[in-house]
């Protein structure tokens, strides 16, 4: 842990040891804000915050461990950073997980760790932080959600009900805190290549999944920027814009077939998982997690 001035300000980011949750670290680090980087207690958190000490020395940067998908994490978060007095006023709500497949093809437990990673855990976040917001003089929300969250999506079910929720919420929100000092910007990207297993995943689904694809590195230059320019909307990259135009173009039962026969075609046949199974460990783009089926 590095030393800690008492009046400096701190972007508190979920998911930051890898993928969009380091990039966007960096983005803020190159803009000289302070960071509080929060994830799973493994080597890659610390090794991402001793590369960003040594790449951004004037930057002051918090490792906070901890696992999202336990439902006391946010409070657990929020009182540390009241306890050890860091006065956040970003709040990046990045962190996710997902799997894709039949509904009943992974165990309920893993469907209920989706849920509070993706849902809950960055819902009371802004909730717990909200109030001290309000005393800032400007402060900023951005929830990263995804390109799913425009489409009804077979196979990939539970991930994109939450990318869907929130969408809606970070647009809600903003709409009720209109003429406060708090921006609320929700991120909603394409496809992102950020290790071997969402490598793996792209070349499955084929030449449009790869031709679509974006980098870590843009995802997270355009959200960090699109946060501070105060945009409800960030759409990253020509896929992020094309889906979001898709979204209004189709019927819904055609998106519906499109999708479902998109990928039906890789992930339809995985068996589902007899109740009490453990499933093997493995990564998201985002978050590491128990759960994902290989």
């Amino acid at each position: 842990m590095y030393y800690i001035k008492p009046t400096v300000n701190y972007s508190l980011i979920t998911g930051a040891s890898s993928g969009i949750g380091k990039a966007m670290a960096q983005e803020c680090a190159r803009r000289s804000m302070n960071i509080i980087l929060v994830a799973l207690d493994n080597d890659d958190l610390y090794t991402s915050a001793r590369e960003l000490a040594d790449d951004f020395p004037s930057v002051e940067v918090i490792t906070l461990p901890a696992d999202l998908s336990n439902p006391d994490a946010a409070q657990v978060i929020y009182n540390y950073c009241r306890d050890k007095k860091l006065t956040v006023n970003v709040l990046i709500n990045n962190a996710a997980i997902g799997a894709s497949g039949r509904f009943d093809s992974h165990t309920a437990s893993f469907h209920a760790q989706t849920i509070n990673v993706n849902l809950m855990t960055p819902l009371l976040l802004t909730r717990f932080f909200l109030a001290d917001f309000r005393q800032f003089e400007k402060a900023y929300i951005l929830n990263v959600s995804s390109a799913a969250a425009f489409f009804d999506m077979p196979y990939k079910t539970i991930y994109a009900s939450t990318k869907s929720f929130i969408y809606s919420f970070s647009r809600s929100l903003r709409e009720e805190l209109k003429g406060t000092d708090i921006s609320v910007s929700t991120m909603c990207s394409g496809g992102v290549v950020t290790n071997e297993e969402t490598k793996k995943r792209t070349e499955e689904l084929g030449y449009l999944s790869k031709k679509l694809q974006l980098t870590a590195l843009l995802v997270a230059s355009k959200g960090i920027q699109g946060m501070l320019d105060g945009k409800a909307l960030i759409l990253p990259g020509n896929s992020s814009k094309l889906f979001f135009l898709l979204s209004f173009l189709f019927p819904y039962r055609i998106k519906l077939r499109i999708l479902s026969k998109f990928y039906g075609r890789v992930y339809a046949s995985n068996i589902p998982i007899p109740p009490g199974t453990t499933v093997s460990r493995a990564h998201s783009h985002e978050y590491p997690v128990i759960g994902h089926l290989k």
